[in-house]
């Protein structure tokens, strides 16, 4: 018979090879302005680890990379940093906006009753792109996407859907 700790999750190893370097509050080279708040969103935290010295060892806290990405519904992004700003002087920094209308987190679940295996699973984001219109007085919709959590940080890094051509955004 299973036990939960035969069906729990193994612990997952964290990376210290990071998907984003924040710069002055922003992920640097991203496609997307991704303020440093959402270290917790793309699993990136602080972990304790083992450092060794001729000396001997000693505990150090860094941040890690995880893969358990948890954007949630109405989380809003921006290809420039200035866009965060006073929203009506916002209006002309940016040309591209994301607003997440629904999410469901990377999580593990039973793939199985039967069989206890536990699987990951991949959650989902569906998000609205939105552009200022001619007169960057308001914004006009541009299309609605579905994405697993993996496939939106992608689309937050480089730019792309997997439904349009890189160049459309």
């Amino acid at each position: 018979m299973n036990t939960a700790s035969d069906i729990a999750p193994k612990k997952q190893k964290r990376s210290e090879q990071l998907i984003a370097n924040f710069v002055n509050g922003f992920a640097t080279d991203w496609h997307m302005a991704v303020p440093e708040s959402y270290k917790q969103e793309l699993d990136i935290r602080l972990t304790p680890r083992i450092k060794k010295t001729d000396n001997g060892k000693y505990k150090e806290e860094v941040y890690t990379q995880g893969h358990l990405y948890n954007f949630k519904e109405g989380q809003i992004f921006f290809d420039s940093a200035k866009a965060y700003d006073i929203w009506k002087d916002s209006l002309s920094s940016f040309r591209l906006a994301c607003k997440i209308m629904n999410a469901e987190p990377v999580s593990f679940s039973t793939a199985s009753d039967v069989e206890f295996k536990k699987t990951l699973s991949d959650g989902f984001v569906e998000y609205k792109l939105y552009k200022p219109n001619d007169k960057h007085d308001s914004v006009i919709e541009i299309g609605t996407f579905s994405s697993s959590q993996k496939e939106f940080v992608n689309f937050l890094k480089f730019g792309t859907t997997g439904t349009k051509n890189e160049t459309d955004f």
